[in-house]
């Protein structure tokens, strides 16, 4: 009868061991999925790729004080020095292309005040124009626009615009 008790006992005990240890692994379990839903819940309000990597460097945390005190640092620090260089970097690409279209605006504008000097014949002095004198040879008396262009040549030289 002793062996019987003493065997009994031995398989009870066996079997607290195994239950116990079940029971460890579920609570280990549990711990982890109330800390992971507890860093998602912190991490509401983030864009994905930050959420990503809060997760990422909070994801193997189990107490509650470690990811409270964690998250702010990383938040604060980690995630603001992020959005720092993002910053940085698209104003960076924001003042590459405000200078190559300004370049090209004043390429064009180059182009454009070259065209408009040849075509009026215009001399720049102390900001206004002045219409240089024509030659009698330019003006051709035949052709039937030299009317117009002896009228705009006047009101030029005469400010009347």
């Amino acid at each position: 009868m002793l062996k019987e008790a003493k065997e009994e006992i031995l398989s009870l005990k066996d079997k607290v061991n195994e239950l116990t240890s079940e029971n460890m692994e579920v609570t280990a379990d549990a711990k982890e999925m109330a800390a992971q839903l507890y860093i998602q819940e912190k991490c509401k309000g983030l864009s994905e790729a930050k959420r990503e990597r809060v997760i990422g460097l909070l994801g193997d945390l189990r107490e509650k004080k470690d990811i409270d005190k964690k998250f702010d640092f990383v938040v604060e620090h980690v995630i603001s020095e992020e959005d720092k260089k993002e910053d940085e970097d698209d104003e960076d690409d924001d003042e590459k292309k405000k200078k190559k279209v300004d370049e090209e605006d004043k390429k064009e504008d180059d182009e454009e005040d070259d065209d408009e000097k040849k075509k009026k014949k215009v001399v720049k002095g102390k900001g206004k124009a002045v219409v240089k004198e024509e030659k009698k040879e330019d003006i051709n008396e035949d052709n039937p626009l030299s009317n117009i262009k002896k009228r705009w040549i006047e009101i030029l030289r005469e400010n009347k615009l």
